[in-house]
């Protein structure tokens, strides 16, 4: 295939990037959509649990940056960074 043209080294730099704003869907697949069990103005940190499972097929959601819990309803859960 002669791809040896091709390869070139390629620098990792390992710059961390944390968004201002996530939002985390409490319907990750086919089952229940997940329980929120923050509430709007909290302040949570990463790693955090924020929602229980919905159903006997559910999955927990985790904060994924520190922040305040901007927004909740039916289909999300909104975190702000802080």
């Amino acid at each position: 295939l002669n791809l040896e043209e091709y390869d070139q080294p390629a620098p990792l730099t390992k710059e961390l990037f944390t968004p201002a704003l996530v939002k985390l869907d409490l319907g990750q697949h086919i089952g229940a959509a997940a329980r929120p069990i923050v509430k709007t103005g909290e302040v949570v940190e990463q790693g955090q649990l924020v929602a229980e499972e919905g159903g006997k097929i559910s999955a927990r959601l985790h904060a994924s940056i520190s922040g305040r819990i901007k927004e909740i309803n039916k289909n999300f859960i909104v975190i702000e960074k802080k």
